[in-house]
């Protein structure tokens, strides 16, 4: 097969998948136990609620904080931390009720209950010396999983910026592409497809996709780059029928609208070519690399 129809042999394996209508998707990674998209509190161990809640992921986007615990001055000294010199607390918002007794225009005593809003400080745990309740990531080890030769040459040679985090994403705004540590991932195969998905975004603007423009612009860039991911993986000969399962089901869960209209994934798809080949062409020597149907290049393990 060429590169043309491994894609389109991709793809029609995909729709045949979401036509099945059984498929979930699992996020193929796992998180530290002290991270975690919510902000909870290290006094009750238990989320932050409402505002409170929304500033807080306000303040672990800004500052980068992976660790999910927050406490006052007190609460981290109760616990034996202290607050490093120089840390700004961050303000969170608290409703005190208040009971006011006065009397009416009778000479009458009435009693009146109301909600005081008073706000208090309080310091994410990677601002103390609470090692505990960090993010505390082993070193990254060569031989965490077998490493795949062509996979490795082709993230290395795309000259994104890729950083350490707990989750995947790729922020337009510093062009940075983030990926949880690969000890973390289930295989080789899941790291890479994540990998290659969010480098698909990467690749958005500079292969003329303006997601805003297209109908269903998030679902539609997420089914691109997941397209864009399994063409390259099936190219370096990496893909699994677990990957594909996951990719199909990833897919169903942003587009509802792929049955109705199939014109949309092959959109994709087109979209989805433009984007493989970009990124493919930072290694040309992976023309090379076997087709389907030959026998796959093997892993390489890194000592």
């Amino acid at each position: 097969m060429n590169r043309t129809d491994i894609q389109a042999d991709v793809v029609s394996r995909i729709l045949e998948a979401l036509e099945s209508g059984q498929l979930f998707w699992r996020k193929p990674w796992t998180v530290h136990p002290n991270a975690g998209p919510l902000a909870c509190s290290l006094s009750s161990r238990t989320p932050y609620r409402g505002i409170n809640q929304l500033l807080l992921m306000c303040c672990r986007w800004k500052f980068n904080y992976q660790s999910r615990w927050f406490g006052t001055f007190q609460q981290i000294k109760q616990l034996g931390g202290t607050v490093n010199k120089g840390e700004k607390a961050a303000r969170v918002i608290i409703y005190k009720p208040v009971t006011k007794k006065q009397k009416d225009e009778n000479g009458d005593e009435q009693e009146s209950k109301f909600a005081l809003m008073k706000t208090f400080c309080v310091f994410n745990a990677e601002q103390t010396t609470l090692t505990n309740f960090q993010v505390n990531e082993p070193e990254e080890s060569d031989n965490v999983f077998e490493r795949h030769e062509a996979a490795e040459e082709l993230i290395a040679s795309v000259p994104c910026e890729i950083k350490a985090g707990q989750s995947a994403h790729y922020c337009p705004t510093t062009d940075e592409i983030t990926l949880p540590p690969r000890h973390r991932f289930e295989s080789p195969e899941a790291f890479y497809e994540t990998a290659f998905h969010e480098m698909a975004h990467w690749a958005e603007s500079r292969t003329g996709f303006d997601r805003k423009i297209a109908e269903n612009s998030y679902g539609f860039g997420e089914l691109v780059a997941e397209l864009t991911a399994v063409n390259v993986m099936a190219q370096l000969q990496l893909e699994t029928p677990q990957t594909t399962l996951n990719s199909a089901a990833y897919l169903q869960h942003w587009i509802s609208n792929i049955r109705k209209d199939h014109s949309v994934i092959f959109k994709a798809a087109s979209q989805a070519a433009k984007a493989t080949d970009y990124l493919m062409a930072f290694v040309p020597q992976a023309d090379a690399v076997p087709t389907v149907g030959t026998e796959a290049t093997p892993a390489i393990a890194v000592s």
